[in-house]
C-alpha cells in the first residue's frame, strides 16, 4: 500500500439544501492542485452502482477508468467491492468502514489529500464526524431563500413546500454542527467575489488558493458521482443568479419573506461558523 493510501485524507464536506451553489463551490475547490471531489457520495449503494452517475465523458461509474482503478484498490487493500459500498449504511460499523476506504482510495488514486463529499445531506455530516480516525472540515452554503424558492419553481415543484424545505433544512444543519467549528458561506458572496472567498476558505484546509481554481475551474476532467449538469459544462464563467427578483412577483418575495422568517433569524445569530 503506498503513503497516500495509507494516509486519511482531509474531507470538506459542504452541507446544504439543493440550488444553494454545492456543485459550484464543490469545483472551486477540487480545482486545487491538492484536493479532489467524490461528489456526492451518498448515491453509492448497494442495488444503486448500476444508477451512479460520473461527470467525465464515461457518464457512467460502471464505465469509468478512475473508478475502475480505485476499485481494485478498494478490493487489494480494503477486501472491498466497489458497487457493493454502502456509505448511507445504518449499520455504524459499516458506515464507518466503507466511507474510510473510499476516502482514502480517492486520495491514493487521485494523488491528493484533500476529498470533498459535496452530499449535502446534514445527517451524513453528523454521522461522518464521529468517526475518529476522520478530519472533516464542515462548510455550511446558505443561499438566500428566495433564490432557491425560485429555483424550485422553475422545476415545477410547490413554492410553499421549497419554503418549508429551507427552513427545515437550516434548523437541521444548524443542530448537526451546534458546537463544531466549520465555515459558513453565502451563495451570493461565492458567485460575487470568489477570489475572496477561497483565498479565506482554502486555509481551513491546510492549503493555499491558487489563481488556477479560477482559471481551469471548469474545464477540468472530473470523476465525481451524481451532481447537476454543471459538473459537464466547460464555462468558466460565474454569474449571480438573481433571476427571482424580477420572476417572483412582490406578493410572492412578501410570503417567501414571511414563511422562511425563523430560517433568516438563525442565519443572522452567531455561531461558531466563520
Amino acid at each position: 500500500m503506498t503513503t497516500l493510501q495509507q494516509e486519511t485524507p482531509t474531507v470538506v464536506y459542504i452541507t446544504s439544501l439543493g440550488h444553494s451553489g454545492s456543485t459550484l463551490l464543490d469545483m472551486l475547490i477540487s480545482a486545487h492542485s491538492q484536493a479532489t471531489t467524490v461528489g456526492e457520495a451518498k448515491n453509492l449503494r448497494p442495488g444503486r452502482f448500476d444508477e451512479a452517475t460520473c461527470s467525465c465523458a464515461a457518464r457512467w461509474i460502471r464505465r469509468c477508468p478512475f473508478w475502475e482503478r480505485l476499485g481494485g484498490v478498494l478490493e487489494t487493500d480494503h477486501d472491498l467491492r466497489l458497487d457493493r459500498l454502502d456509505l448511507m449504511s445504518d449499520d455504524r460499523s459499516v458506515f464507518e468502514r466503507d466511507n474510510l476506504a473510499l476516502f482514502q482510495a480517492v486520495a491514493g488514486v487521485a494523488g491528493r489529500r484533500v476529498v470533498v463529499d459535496s452530499s449535502k445531506n446534514p445527517g451524513r455530516l453528523r454521522r461522518l464526524m464521529e468517526i475518529e480516525r476522520l478530519r472533516i472540515e464542515p462548510i455550511h452554503l446558505i443561499r438566500r431563500a428566495h433564490g432557491v424558492v425560485h429555483s424550485n419553481l422553475r422545476k415545477g415543484r410547490p413554492w410553499v413546500g421549497s419554503c418549508r424545505d429551507y427552513v427545515r433544512s437550516v434548523r437541521r444543519t444548524r443542530a448537526a454542527l451546534r458546537g463544531v467549528d466549520h465555515a459558513r458561506l453565502q451563495y451570493e458572496e461565492l458567485a460575487t467575489d470568489p477570489q475572496r472567498v477561497l483565498t479565506a476558505l482554502m486555509p481551513r484546509f491546510g492549503l493555499r488558493f491558487e489563481p488556477a481554481q479560477l482559471d481551469d475551474w471548469a474545464r477540468r476532467e472530473r470523476h465525481d458521482c451524481g451532481g447537476n449538469r454543471m459538473r459537464r459544462g466547460t464555462s468558466g464563467s460565474i454569474r449571480l443568479d438573481l433571476a427571482w427578483e424580477h420572476e417572483l412577483g412582490t406578493w410572492r418575495k412578501l410570503a417567501i419573506s414571511a414563511l422562511t422568517l425563523r430560517a433568516r433569524a438563525w442565519r443572522a445569530t452567531p455561531d461558531r461558523g466563520r
